[in-house]
């Protein structure tokens, strides 16, 4: 909800040169929509910054165009971007409604803002909630929509504005603290602290709004019984005083914060009773789970074991239940960056997901944007991906040694990020023949009748030779990928 030109772009460029390895000077007009001579200002504001506050990160230039972030320090990145968000006039108003309710007369005089300024950008606040499906009165400075969407508003925001680094809201953190671990341990529920974090911001921000008079609608898919008993007996405490008519909608909200949580994989016995109720009722997360299962492993049936396939069945039908009632149609700046990053890296994967979102559309479930990061990490996370498609066959000869060669192998692995078979000259003496690999690797003369797989490189690597390396590996996995990337036809929507 960036409005503030100068701040987007310089939050944009900390999350490029964070999740990128390196970044080309003459992409970011495009991408951060300005000048160069601005991306320059930019760049030189960044890097003065982080010398004014002694870290050892600094932004690097390979060549006058190619730059890369060295010594990357991602507390320090969570706190220049706090400090970036907080300058941006519309967040800090926001936050200020949230912690103080302060009113529009009250912001504009702290602030020294006129208030012709912060109606202008009130307006383009006013454009950005649209993409939340929400409205916004420039009369009363309320939002108006669907208090489901409301809330993800609310969570989308503050999570990535204020996440450790300060809590907006007026009353204690403990309390809600308190309150997730009672349902950690109620549920023997295993998360991460970012994890935690989430949960820790969707029950604030439920008590934030209940606190203010707003109250969630229910949501239209089932929950598992055993589940629901379990969380509403530990959550009497955030119910209790809520009126009746509004009660149901609240206990769906926290059911659904909690069971269908976009972000969270749940124990396997969490994931069967979820399975089992919305297979019993035959909804619509099931039909699109069965279709998107069904195309996954008549595609790679060798790859998943019974157990990770009900876990990604699991997983298919949070994702679901919760894009289809949270939907945004648009992707933030970080998780376009995030999903590309992902991509480059793992191309057999993001491909897979690109064809299974496609198919899945062309029988009539809706494409979200925002779920495909999702895809690609539980794929990442339950798919043998050793054996997804046969590692590549490399051969590395060099006049160092064999010894040399598996010391270069080992890093070579640890650097290309696809499967491998890496032979060494040792093979020779085994009289394997040198057809059939994807790459040869040598620091030294080789006579063939064709060198179209062969890389000369340098004993050691220069940077230029392991770009080389990855570049090849890269064109060899899709030249693959793209003569057998069909799915099969399956199943069509019932």
């Amino acid at each position: 909800m960036l409005i503030d030109k100068r701040i987007d772009r310089l939050v944009k460029l900390i999350y490029k040169l964070s999740t990128e390895e390196f970044i080309q000077r003459k992409t970011l007009p495009d991408e951060l929509s300005c000048s160069l001579r601005t991306v320059d200002a930019a760049l030189y504001e960044l890097k003065n910054e982080m010398e004014r506050k002694h870290t050892d990160m600094t932004i690097e230039y390979v060549d006058s165009e190619t730059m890369y972030l060295k010594g990357k320090d991602d507390a320090f990145l969570k706190q220049l971007l706090h400090q970036y968000y907080i300058q941006d006039d519309m967040v800090c108003f926001f936050l200020s409604v949230i912690s103080k309710n302060t009113s529009a007369k009250t912001f504009v005089e702290e602030q020294y803002i006129s208030r012709a300024t912060f109606f202008r950008k009130l307006k383009l606040f006013k454009k950005w909630l649209e993409r939340f499906q929400l409205s916004f009165d420039l009369r009363s400075l309320k939002i108006h929509g669907d208090e489901r969407q409301i809330r993800h508003f609310y969570f989308s925001l503050l999570i990535e504005i204020t996440g450790k680094l300060m809590w907006p809201f007026s009353f204690q953190k403990t309390m809600i603290e308190k309150r997730v671990e009672q349902i950690i341990e109620t549920l023997s529920l295993r998360l991460s602290p970012v994890q935690k974090e989430a949960y820790i911001y969707h029950l604030a921000i439920q008590h934030y709004r209940i606190e203010n008079g707003f109250y969630s609608p229910g949501y239209d898919i089932p929950f598992p019984a055993n589940i629901k008993e379990k969380l509403m007996s530990e959550c009497h405490l955030i119910l209790n005083g809520i009126p009746e008519e509004y009660r149901k909608g609240e206990e769906d909200f926290l059911l659904m914060m909690i069971v269908n949580s976009p972000s969270h994989y749940h124990p396997l016995e969490i994931v069967r009773q979820n399975i089992e109720i919305h297979q019993k009722t035959q909804t619509e997360a099931w039909l699109f789970t069965v279709m998107f299962t069904e195309k996954l492993g008549a595609l790679f049936p060798s790859a998943l074991n019974k157990e990770n396939m009900n876990h990604i069945k699991g997983h298919l039908i949070q994702l679901y239940c919760y894009y289809e009632h949270h939907a945004t149609n648009f992707l933030h700046y970080k998780d376009m960056i995030y999903a590309n990053a992902i991509t480059k890296q793992h191309p057999l994967l993001s491909s897979i997901v690109h064809q299974l979102a496609d198919e899945t559309e062309n029988n009539g479930f809706k494409r979200s944007p925002t779920a495909h990061t999702r895809y690609l990490l539980m794929l990442y996370t339950f798919v043998d991906i050793d054996k997804l498609q046969p590692a590549l066959r490399l051969l590395i000869l060099s006049r160092e040694g064999p010894i040399y060669e598996e010391t270069l192998a080992e890093k070579i692995m640890s650097y290309v990020p696809f499967q491998l078979e890496i032979s060494t000259s040792t093979i020779q003496n085994k009289n394997v023949s040198e057809e059939g690999y994807s790459l040869i690797l040598t620091d030294m003369p080789f006579v063939r009748g064709s060198t179209d797989n062969i890389l000369y490189m340098h004993s050691p690597p220069t940077d230029g030779d392991w770009r080389r390396i990855y570049d090849r590996c890269a064109s060899a996995y899709w030249y693959r990928l793209n003569a057998n990337k069909q799915l099969p036809s399956v199943m069509t929507r019932r």
